[in-house]
């Protein structure tokens, strides 16, 4: 039987992605002492606020998000697969923002994503009760993706 060693990131977001960043580097040094196959992060994990102005306002492009730069050079630094949680990012020419979570392989590499597009009027909690139960299907399948090698 393979094992798989997964830690999951618990945190309270704050309510800009340069913040985010910084606070999940500190949670992910703090998870290597467990050795994990798989870094996980819970929904919203670059920005969180209730106002859609400070939303649109600090939302990054997927190519500027300092949350999955950061990810990315963690992986590749310290040999770990991270799945990030959905992040919030702008789109080119769209003004609606996109939902979209990633697994990291250990070089890096952004190796697979999915994409949600957040509904306007949606309250926190529904959005994140909706979120969650992809995020748990995206963390079952990424487990079976790493035990079978994919990664």
């Amino acid at each position: 039987m393979t094992y798989i060693k997964i830690s999951q990131i618990q945190f309270e977001g704050k309510s800009t992605p340069y913040e985010n960043a910084e606070i999940l580097e500190n949670y992910f040094k703090k998870t290597l002492i467990f050795k994990p196959d798989l870094i996980t992060t819970p929904e919203c994990s670059n920005i969180i606020t209730a106002s859609n102005i400070h939303l649109i306002k600090h939302s990054n492009y997927q190519s500027d998000c300092p949350v999955l730069k950061m990810a990315k050079s963690f992986a590749k630094l310290n040999q770990v697969n991270i799945n990030i949680g959905s992040l919030l990012l702008k789109q080119k020419n769209k003004k609606k923002l996109i939902n979209r979570s990633f697994l990291i392989n250990k070089a890096g590499s952004i190796k697979k994503y999915s994409c949600s597009q957040p509904r306007v009027g949606y309250t926190l909690e529904t959005f994140l009760s909706k979120n969650l139960q992809t995020e748990v299907a995206a963390l079952s399948k990424d487990a079976i993706d790493l035990s079978n090698g994919v990664l």
